[in-house]
């Protein structure tokens, strides 16, 4: 490891051991360096996104920062996701999405959503709900969607999330569950067909006046001979009556307990429940009908290992001739992933939002499309422009030169390296220390006729292809420069 990497080694280090920050000052004296080069250091990590830096008065406090582009967190979820503002237009979108309605970013980013093939979608939804969503509480719905000639069954969900700016907007979030739902179908069909059997064999006895026993040990015997059919399967499976007596388990419903089957069969569901849970669980089966057989619940837990889990349950009841319920059978999914990865994915989502809005230099990123899609807090000040005034307009520096011409940015987003040199041609350079970064001074007129000394960086994000996908500049106003020194070299347009 050369001196350099060394010493930014150990500044990170020291950083993190203290999170509340520490000045040029503090730094230097712990690692007995000069002022000039802790300050180089510390400015390598700044334009790298591996630090921030925060004033108080004169002092500046450096501290670690953890920063991803928006485009790589969306993409962490495997499920399609779009981002809406407070008016419904997509503001940016995941390759999910792209993937699954075969449609290129320009079809969806920027447009309203009434007019996408999301359309659908949103009638669905009451306008109610939407407003719910926007003024922050989520809600969902399942729909069926025909996409390439195919069937598909999804849960659809309004999440209220904050955009960049500070404003409400909603992410629309598609679970696909056709899978779930076909499996759960089959499952049912065929427990469905045995319980059938079972209660043929139940009324046969009851008939034969040969006693509530027997006609218990008939269905105890039948459900024995379809047990193999739902051993193997990945879910937890039970069947219980009215009173919660448990008739039937699985040996996933066993693992999820910690017990043996001979412990369980036989025993009180109810039993070892909370009074308050034993009251929503008897309220929810008590909204189960002859019109309305079923009901589908997600409930955490902790299993014997003490880990927390979520599983999704769909309780059936099964009735006699009469509509009488005679007996219950219960589901249970594991959906730990999918709630955990939703989680990470809101968490990440916050840490982003923060991270942008609260950085102290002025950002602009843009797309592939030279649209720029995040103009942070600091660059409003900077420019006097507001955000909502920039965002998805095409990038070009005249709030920085007071004429139509490229920032550095748009040169990066397109590659084209040749122009970067004949537009910046004596002080621009690629940096020496990191990949794909793009660094120098040049004079800017956007506070005065005679200018300042703007010191600017550009680096681009690419996907887990190469693809460039956006392009994140920079800015400082070097004040101390004297404006009029050097003013030959900003280049023409």
């Amino acid at each position: 490891m050369n001196r350099r990497a060394n010493k930014i080694s150990q500044i990170q280090e020291l950083l993190q051991a203290h999170s509340n920050g520490l000045t040029i000052n503090d730094i230097s004296k712990a690692l007995s360096l000069n002022r000039i080069s802790t300050a180089r250091y510390l400015e390598s990590l700044l334009f790298s996104g591996q630090a921030e830096m925060r004033k108080f008065g004169c002092a500046k406090v450096y501290t670690l920062a953890s920063r991803m582009p928006i485009s790589r967190i969306l993409d962490l979820c495997s499920s399609p996701i779009a981002i809406l503002d407070d008016e419904l237009f997509i503001r940016s979108v995941n390759s999910h999405i792209l993937e699954l309605f075969d449609r290129e970013q320009e079809d969806l980013v920027g447009h309203n959503l009434r007019y996408t093939v999301f359309s659908d979608i949103l009638a669905e939804f009451p306008e109610q709900q939407v407003k719910m969503a926007l003024e922050g509480r989520a809600c969902s719905l399942e729909k069926t969607l025909e996409i390439k000639g195919k069937k598909n069954y999804f849960l659809i969900k309004l999440v209220p999330v904050i955009q960049e700016t500070g404003r409400t907007g909603v992410a629309l979030i598609l679970n696909d569950c056709t899978e779930i739902k076909q499996y759960q179908y089959h499952l049912e069909t065929m427990i469905g067909e045995r319980t059938a059997k079972l209660q043929e064999a139940n009324e046969r006895l009851r008939m034969e006046n040969e006693g509530h026993i027997r006609a218990k040990e008939d269905i105890r015997a039948s459900q024995q001979k379809y047990r193999a059919l739902v051993e193997d399967m990945p879910a937890s499976i039970c069947t219980f009556e009215p009173d919660g007596t448990l008739t039937f388990v699985n040996d996933n419903f066993c693992r999820l307990f910690g017990k043996e089957a001979e412990d369980l069969i036989g025993s009180s569901l109810f039993a070892g429940i909370n009074p308050e849970d034993l009251t929503r669980l008897k309220k929810s089966l008590d909204q189960i009908s002859p019109s309305h057989q079923s009901l589908t619940d997600i409930k955490s837990s902790r299993n014997p290992e003490g880990i927390l889990i979520w599983l999704q349950w769909t309780t059936r009841a099964f009735f006699d001739k009469h509509g009488r319920i005679i007996e219950y059978q219960s589901i249970g999914i594991d959906v730990s992933v999918r709630i955990r990865t939703e989680q990470d994915l809101a968490d990440q989502r916050a840490k982003l939002d923060a991270i942008i809005r609260g950085s102290p230099l002025p950002q602009v990123v843009i797309d592939t499309s030279h649209r720029i899609v995040s103009w942070n807090t600091a660059l409003e000040r900077f420019s006097g422009v507001p955000a909502d005034s920039m965002l998805w307009t095409i990038a070009n520096g005249r709030f920085l030169y007071g004429q139509n011409r490229p920032i550095l940015a748009n040169l990066i987003v397109d590659e084209n390296i040749e122009e970067i040199t004949r537009l910046y041609p004596l002080i621009s350079r690629e940096s020496r220390y990191l990949d794909e970064v793009w660094t120098g001074i040049t004079l800017s007129t956007a506070h005065s006729e005679k200018g300042n000394w703007i010191h600017f960086t550009a680096t681009a994000i690419r996907d887990k292809t190469g693809k460039i996908t956006h392009v994140v500049e920079t800015l400082e106003d070097l004040v101390e420069y004297p404006a009029d020194t050097g003013r030959n070299l900003l280049p023409a347009s």
